[in-house]
C-alpha cells in the first residue's frame, strides 16, 4: 500500500520515557514511538497507531528519516500489520513553536535509534530555523494557494475528471499540490500540476483529456 500521510496537529514529547506521541484534528487515530525508560535496541521500540494507541508493537521500525517539519519511518513486515499496510508513514509536524520542538523531536529519535544510529537521518538543516521563519511569514500566502489546489481537485472529481484514491484526504493533496500552482511561467506550472496528476500515488485515475485538463488547470492558477 502506499505511504500513508498524516498531518499532525498536537504532540506529546517525553524524553524521559523516549516517546514521541503525534495526534491530528479531524480524528482521534494517534502514531506513537515509545522506548521505555531505559535505554533499548531499536528492535524493542514499539509503534502505536489507533485511537486509545489501538494496535501497537516493537520490531516495526526499519528506519526513519527528520527532514525540517516531515518524519518519515519506513516500516518492517511487523510495522505494515500495524499501520494496516502501510510501506511507511509520513508525518508532516505542524504544531506551534515548532523550530523548538524540531530540535526535542531529534534528540528524543536519537535517543530511540541510540543503538541504530545509521538507520537514522536528521536533515542537515535541524534545527531548521530559517526555514520555519519563512515558512510562518509565508502563512497566509501558502493557505491562499493550498484552497485553490483544493478547489481545483474537488472540482476535478466533481466532475469525474480524476478518481483521488480511497482513504486519501483531499486537504493532503491539496498540500503537496499548492507550491506547483505558483510556478512560474504559466506554461510550468501547468505542466508540474498536469505531471502530478498523473504521477502521485493518491489519485488513482485521471479520465480527462490532456487539453481539457491543461484547460481546467489553467483557471486555477496564481
Amino acid at each position: 500500500m502506499p505511504t500513508l500521510e498524516y498531518h499532525a496537529t498536537r504532540l506529546e514529547l517525553e524524553p524521559l520515557t523516549r516517546t514521541i506521541a503525534f495526534e491530528r484534528e479531524e480524528d482521534d487515530l494517534c502514531i506513537s514511538i515509545v522506548g521505555g525508560e531505559t535505554p533499548v535496541p531499536l528492535e524493542s521500540v514499539e509503534l502505536w497507531y489507533g485511537a486509545d494507541d489501538g494496535n501497537r508493537g516493537d520490531k516495526a521500525i526499519a528506519s526513519a528519516s527528520l527532514d525540517v517539519d516531515v518524519l518519515e519511518l519506513e516500516l518492517t513486515t511487523r510495522g505494515k500489520k500495524i499501520m494496516k499496510g502501510h510501506d511507511r508513514v509520513r508525518i508532516t509536524i505542524d504544531v506551534p513553536d515548532l523550530d523548538v520542538e524540531l530540535v526535542s523531536i531529534a534528540k528524543v529519535l536519537r535517543l530511540l535509534f541510540e543503538s541504530a544510529p545509521s538507520k537514522l537521518r536528521v536533515g542537515a538543516s535541524e534545527p531548521a530555523k530559517t526555514k520555519v521563519r519563512e515558512r510562518a511569514e509565508g502563512t497566509a500566502k501558502k493557505s491562499v494557494r493550498v484552497d485553490g489546489a483544493k478547489a481545483l481537485l474537488t472540482f476535478l472529481t466533481d466532475r469525474n475528471l480524476i478518481a483521488v484514491a480511497e482513504d486519501v484526504s483531499i486537504d493532503l493533496v491539496a498540500r503537496s499540490l499548492s507550491p506547483l500552482l505558483a510556478l512560474k511561467p504559466e506554461s510550468r506550472a501547468i505542466q508540474a500540476v498536469q505531471e502530478f496528476l498523473i504521477d502521485d500515488s493518491r489519485i488513482d485515475e485521471v479520465f480527462a483529456r490532456d487539453e481539457v485538463l491543461r484547460s481546467v488547470i489553467k483557471e486555477f492558477l496564481d
